[in-house]
C-alpha cells in the first residue's frame, strides 16, 4: 500500500498527490526551495517506484523560478533518473500555462531523453485524461521491466 500523502509533506515546496496511483500528480514549488528539496523529491520518486510502474503528472503551473544552483541540481537529478532505481517511471505529462514554461520544458526534453512517453498539456484535466488513457490502452505500460 502507498504511504499517505501526509508522509510526503516534507518535500519543501512540492505537493504530491498519489490518490490516483499509478498516476502521481506532483505540483512544483510556488516559492524558492533549497537543493535539499531536490534530493527529497528524488527519494519520493524512488518510493513511488517501489510499488511498481507509475505515471507522473508534473504540474508546473504557477511554479516559481528557482536559483541556478537548484535548477542545476534538478536537471542533474532528472538526467540520472532514468538510469537509477526509479526506472519504474512509465510515462510523464507536464502541465504548463505560459509560453516561457513551455520553452523551458522543450529545452529540458532536448537534453533529457526519456525512455517513456512524455506529453505537454496546458491544463491538468487534459493531462489526467491522457495518463488514464495511456494506462488503460495498454496495461503492459505498467508492467515491470
Amino acid at each position: 500500500m502507498l504511504p499517505s500523502i501526509a508522509e510526503w509533506d516534507d518535500i519543501p515546496g512540492f505537493e504530491v498527490d498519489s490518490s490516483r496511483y499509478p498516476i502521481a500528480v506532483i505540483r512544483y514549488p510556488t516559492a524558492p526551495v533549497e537543493v535539499s528539496a531536490i534530493d527529497r523529491y528524488r527519494e519520493v520518486l524512488e518510493e513511488l517506484a517501489r510499488y511498481g510502474r507509475f505515471v507522473v503528472i508534473a504540474d508546473l503551473r504557477n511554479a516559481h523560478p528557482q536559483t541556478a544552483k537548484v535548477r542545476l541540481a534538478f536537471f542533474k537529478m532528472l538526467s540520472e533518473f532514468d538510469y537509477g532505481p526509479a526506472s519504474e517511471l512509465s510515462g510523464e505529462a507536464i502541465v504548463v500555462n505560459t509560453a516561457l514554461l513551455r520553452g523551458v520544458v522543450t529545452a529540458y526534453r532536448w537534453f533529457v531523453r526519456q525512455p517513456y512517453p512524455s506529453r505537454v498539456f496546458s491544463d491538468l484535466d487534459s493531462a489526467l485524461a491522457w495518463a488514464q488513457e495511456y494506462i488503460s490502452s495498454s496495461p503492459a505500460n505498467l508492467q515491470s521491466r
